[in-house]
């Protein structure tokens, strides 16, 4: 038989766990968010300088071109990343393959394939934003070059 005194410690040890856990539980909710909140930051930022280059009448196919990317993989399919695509599709920018963790979910004019999968080769893969990730998913797959909209809003001096 248990002791009172063995239960009450029980107890007491018992709402000590509790409370870590809840504790590490909401700090890994306030991480997340503000994970979350500097990526819509981040997001809102991009946006601003993209719509910025648009008004000044430059052209990302224009950039690709200059510099030889004809054949172009597309990453990015954030509501920003959408908008980009919907530009790069209305000048007919040759995307050979889109590329996303949810491969196939778009239903677009070309493959949406995984990162990790052999990929096609292209002369660049275009990314809305890098954060290295999409670079080691795809170094099994070849050389590529990578191209983002932050390079190119910067090379425009936006």
């Amino acid at each position: 038989m248990c002791s009172i005194n063995t239960l009450c410690n029980f107890f007491v040890l018992l709402v000590v766990v509790a409370f870590v856990v809840a504790v590490l539980c909401i700090n890994r909710v306030l991480k997340d968010r503000t994970l979350f909140a500097r990526g819509l930051l981040r997001d809102l930022k991009l946006s601003t300088r993209y719509i910025i280059f648009l008004q000044n009448g430059y052209s990302i196919k224009n950039y690709l071109e200059k510099k030889g990317y004809n054949r172009i993989a597309f990453y990015g399919f954030n509501d920003l990343g959408k908008t980009v695509l919907n530009n790069l599709l209305s000048e007919n920018v040759n995307i050979v393959f889109g590329l996303d963790e949810a491969y196939g979910e778009y239903g677009l004019n070309f493959d949406i394939l995984h990162p990790t999968c052999q990929l096609p080769q292209v002369d660049a893969i275009f990314l809305i934003a890098d954060n290295g990730r999409v670079r080691n998913m795809v170094k099994n797959s070849g050389d590529y070059i990578f191209v983002t909209l932050d390079d190119i809003l910067k090379e425009h001096r936006i």
